[in-house]
């Protein structure tokens, strides 16, 4: 069985073209069926967010296409086109877009 899936096997394709945003959503699509690894692609439209979430393994967010913020009580970090951001196992953080914006999101358990 593969760990990975809803990925390009037949010719090479950019990561950001593989899900698409839709107005009024939060769209996801997993990339993996490891119990260890959970990769995951999300196209937020504008104005939509995700709040006060906690994962059980540190989460690395790479920032595929436009704009977002991730936020903890403390610290408000803006992502750009490209940037890379881990937040640590067991704290409670959100995200949001300045606009219409595409993420993975790696959580990675022991």
């Amino acid at each position: 069985m593969s760990t990975l899936k809803n990925l390009p096997t037949e010719k090479a394709q950019p990561l950001d073209h593989l899900i698409d945003i839709r107005e009024h959503q939060v769209v996801s699509m997993s990339l993996s069926n490891s119990d260890h690894v959970r990769m995951t692609m999300l196209a937020f439209a504008d104005g939509e967010d995700v709040r006060e979430e906690e994962y059980p393994g540190d989460t690395m967010y790479v920032l595929l296409d436009g704009e977002a913020y991730i936020y903890t009580k403390d610290q408000n970090y803006l992502l750009q086109k490209g940037e890379t951001l881990m937040i640590p196992e067991g704290i409670s953080h959100g995200v949001k877009g300045n606009g219409a914006f595409k993420l993975m999101q790696i959580t990675v358990t022991g």
